[in-house]
């Protein structure tokens, strides 16, 4: 079986790679196994061509560089639901890879429409709940407040929330400016001023990508919580052992093929 597991940098400690990384050497005894990932997160890797690509790091690993998608986009919410030139790199990377499986555990510096183009090619498709990206540009639901957050429910607060956590953050283009030119000059790079940018947050576009999935996966109930409100949860399947739940639905026959 050849699966896709899409994750963090896995030069990260903590969260979502101490997750996949023992999962990723479990799954790679008896199945052919690919870690994708963005490399726009860790020493974001921007060159002055600006072309979007995914290139091997090594055996079995790749990572996409120069992203149109950022770590966070509040500068442009709209790329997080469909990106286009990264959508399409990402489309002619599995379309080489034929891959039976697909294992999103992280969406950083992709969109959520990477799942419906894998339903599009009858990949099944399964979800992790890591964070809450499903919901939330800023992803852990914490609010301005630094109060725990109960959802979109009220666009003006999402709205305020947005600008209130990221106010300086600059536009897409000037960010990957900066990182290709501090890539290219790491020595006399400085920082340049930072621009304020305001952003309406929008989620009701994410519902089609939560759909197409096959199932998604979360450790326990209360992580549920949040996401009641807003989507179909008969897709969820809750347990502490993910991992043998995985398999057992990986090689399910009976499972939705996207």
């Amino acid at each position: 079986m050849k699966i896709l597991i899409i994750g963090d940098n896995p030069s990260v400690t903590g969260g979502v790679c101490n997750y996949t990384r023992p999962l990723f050497e479990m799954l790679s005894r008896d199945n052919d196994i690919v870690y994708l990932y963005s490399s726009s997160r860790v020493n974001p890797e921007y060159d002055f061509s600006f072309k979007t690509r995914i290139i091997k790091e090594e055996k079995n690993v790749f990572k996409i560089i120069n992203s149109v998608n950022l770590t966070k986009n509040y500068h442009n919410l709209d790329i997080d639901i469909a990106s286009e030139r990264n959508d399409n790199v990402f489309e002619e990377f599995i379309k080489k890879n034929k891959f039976d499986v697909m294992h999103v555990h992280e969406i950083i510096g992709f969109s959520s429409n990477i799942i419906n183009i894998a339903k599009k090619f009858k990949i099944k498709t399964y979800v992790t709940v890591h964070e809450y990206w499903w919901l939330c540009p800023h992803r852990v639901m914490v609010d301005f407040d630094r109060k725990i957050c109960k959802g979109p429910a009220d666009m003006r607060k999402c709205s305020y929330c947005v600008h209130s956590q990221r106010k300086l953050q600059p536009k897409g283009g000037y960010t990957k400016f900066r990182f290709a030119l501090k890539n290219q000059f790491p020595n006399i790079f400085n920082s340049a001023a930072e621009v304020v940018i305001k952003v309406p947050p929008n989620f009701k576009p994410f519902v089609p990508s939560w759909d197409a999935m096959s199932k998604s996966f979360v450790p326990s109930d209360i992580v549920t919580s949040p996401l009641k409100v807003w989507f179909d949860l008969n897709r969820l399947r809750i347990s502490s052992d993910s991992k043998s739940m995985m398999l057992t639905s990986y090689n399910d026959s009976s499972a939705d093929t996207l």
